[in-house]
């Protein structure tokens, strides 16, 4: 990619095209900046030349001179034009080649319906003033709005007089150095024009760290309830509709840092009318930080909701926070272990739970598959006789998962039911307490754990749909002290579907959605159940902070003979056929994020534009 690169750079009809070009700006007779010449700006060339995917992905993606005089035709076409307000926040610390570069990036929009609303104390105006003039010049738009502030005025206090004065449909904001994609207004104005009901539209964005290492995208998720109080997952490159921002109290300067965080909380909860841009189109100077007034946004988040529980900051690349809900009641679980022979991974599983569970009203059903083996036969007659929560159902059939478990729900006494592998051990005490706290909301399907191979690496962190053909496990490999991408094994997270090793559901759901399909008798089941959820418009919950050892199918062993590879096909194409389109594109997941391996790596194949 790179050669080809320089040899469009090297060739005598670019530097002939280049030069016709920069004559006509200079002599004024092309005000298009659009015809700038074509180079390849550093720090991509150095990331090109060592392979980098992110710079592979942008030479593939990233709007080109010609793509934005395509777009800014097409943006006078569209049908809603909405004024796009952006707030820059100036401080005593504002460089002016800083302020100069983020101006310039809105200057050079495919997109031109929008009003820049400065924020700037008196003695930071004629800085302010200046780089208006260096960027704009005699051509100084209309559009400008300066709002004076105090000295000592905090950047969420600047922010918050400029939105008071702003006059547009939408607000953005734009930290000075930083800088939007030159296609990012317009493809915000888009999502207004496809929908014109949107209050919230959000696109990725990259970080430049401030060590000055190489640049970071973040192919965000589409925004849930649970992820977003977890981690800001819609940061910067965003509008929201100043109308329904004003209804709710705008931006909140006490939150300090924590105020557009605090207030994509308060929205989220407001509306559902929101839409993600699956393309890079902010640029970010670094990573966002802050510590307890996070927090606190997310406290208060739960008091609107009459949520009650407690909040934690977690250490991760990004601000992450860990909500516990007050358990309600200490209601019976009912826990569901479908068993053959395998008497050491059974023994081990029941002595987890019985020994390291802080919880103690629940029960086990022992769904026997026809047992053989003496040993494994003692193991289910020993732990019955020995502690009377203890219930054996046999049910000596062929292998059918979704039938094993839709019997033992069937003859459950708790109102919460989790299914669990033979082949699991509990690391952590207070699991069912975990995922009970979430399974009791009324808004939540199914709650997921952590599953762990042996050696503690990841082996499950929520499912994403359409890696290796049907679904995949997040992270999956990951090592034990890895945070995931942005975080995201350190944060509660909404996933299209959880695993049914280890899975929490009320049993009154699992009977609404009407249990596990029997017809799926081995693979996919779980998640044909989690998507089946979502239908019925609860959210599946996956949890960091619930772990266990998962020895994955060691009692059903492999699909490669032939028997069980026609199954598997077969199981394959039901799923493809009833969740073509989840498959195809999950909105817990992102486009430009790999569908062949399950760590998060760049799209670089078949990228979508």
């Amino acid at each position: 990619m790179l050669e080809r690169l320089r040899g469009i750079e090297r060739s005598r009809f670019w530097q002939a095209r280049n030069a016709f070009f920069e004559l006509k700006f200079r002599l004024g007779l092309s005000r298009d900046r659009g015809w700038a010449p074509f180079t390849i700006a550093e720090p991509q060339r150095s990331m090109l030349e060592s392979g980098d995917t992110y710079a592979q992905w942008i030479s593939a993606n990233a709007a080109r001179p010609s793509d934005v005089d395509r777009l800014r035709a097409a943006s006078l076409r569209l049908r809603e034009r909405p004024i796009i307000s952006i707030l820059i926040p100036c401080t005593a610390t504002t460089l002016a080649e800083a302020l100069e570069g983020s101006l310039v990036s809105i200057r050079d929009q495919a997109y031109s319906r929008w009003e820049i609303v400065v924020a700037t104390a008196r003695t930071e105006d004629e800085l302010t003033e200046a780089a208006i003039d260096v960027v704009f010049g005699g051509a100084r738009r209309a559009h400008f709005v300066r709002v004076i502030t105090p000295t000592d005025a905090t950047v969420a206090e600047r922010l918050a007089t400029a939105c008071g004065a702003a006059t547009g449909d939408f607000v953005a904001v734009l930290d000075p150095g930083d800088t939007f994609a030159p296609d990012a207004l317009y493809e915000l104005a888009a999502v207004i024009d496809d929908d014109p009901a949107i209050d919230l539209a959000y696109g990725d964005e990259d970080v430049r760290p401030a060590d000055g290492g190489w640049i970071v995208p973040f192919f965000k998720p589409f925004v849930r309830p649970d992820t977003l109080r977890s981690r800001d997952v819609v940061g910067r490159g965003a509008i929201v509709r100043l109308r329904l921002m004003n209804q709710i109290g705008g931006l909140r300067a006490e939150f300090a840092d924590a105020a557009e965080y605090d207030l994509m909380l308060r929205l989220v909860e407001r509306t559902q009318a929101v839409a993600h841009v699956e393309r890079v189109i902010y640029h970010r100077k670094g990573l966002p930080s802050f510590d307890e007034t996070g927090a606190r946004a997310v406290a208060e988040s739960l008091m609107r909701t009459n949520e009650p529980g407690t909040v934690e900051q977690v250490e991760a690349p990004i601000p992450t926070y860990r909500v516990r809900y007050r358990l309600r009641e200490r209601k019976l679980v009912s826990i569901i272990v479908p068993t053959r022979d395998h008497a050491d991974d059974l023994e081990c599983c029941l002595r987890s739970i019985f020994s390291r569970s802080s919880y103690d009203n629940f029960e086990v059903l022992v769904v026997d598959n026809g047992t053989k083996e003496a040993r494994a036969r003692d193991v289910i007659d020993s732990w019955a006789a020995r502690d009377g929560r203890v219930r054996v159902l046999s049910m000596p059939i062929p292998f059918n998962y979704s039938k094993l478990n839709n019997a033992a729900i069937a003859t459950a006494r708790g109102e919460y039911v989790v299914l669990l592998n033979n082949d699991t051990e509990v690391l952590t005490p207070d699991w069912l307490e975990a995922m009970m706290e979430q399974a009791q909301r009324p808004a939540i399907g199914a709650v997921g754990a952590s599953l762990l191979f042996p050696d503690r690496s990841v082996q499950h962190a929520g499912v994403i749909m359409g890696i290796g053909g049907v679904a995949g496990h997040s992270h999956r490999f990951a090592a034990p002290d890895s945070a995931g991408y942005f975080g995201a094994l350190r944060a509660i997270s909404n996933y299209a579907a959880v695993t049914a090793a280890c899975l929490m559901v009320r049993r009154e759901v699992y009977g609404r959605v009407g249990g596990l399909d029997e017809t799926l008798t081995v693979a996919f089941n779980d998640v044909d159940f989690c998507l089946r959820l979502n239908d019925l418009g609860l959210r599946n919950v996956w949890l960091p902070h619930v772990a266990l050892v998962h020895g994955e199918s060691k009692s059903r062993g492999s699909d490669l003979g032939f028997l069980k590879a026609r199954r598997s096909i077969r199981e394959e194409v039901v799923m493809l056929e009833r969740w073509g389109d989840i498959i195809a594109r999950d909105p817990h997941y992102n486009v430009n994020l790999t569908r062949r391996s399950e760590d998060f790596a760049i799209r670089v194949d078949s990228i979508m534009k």
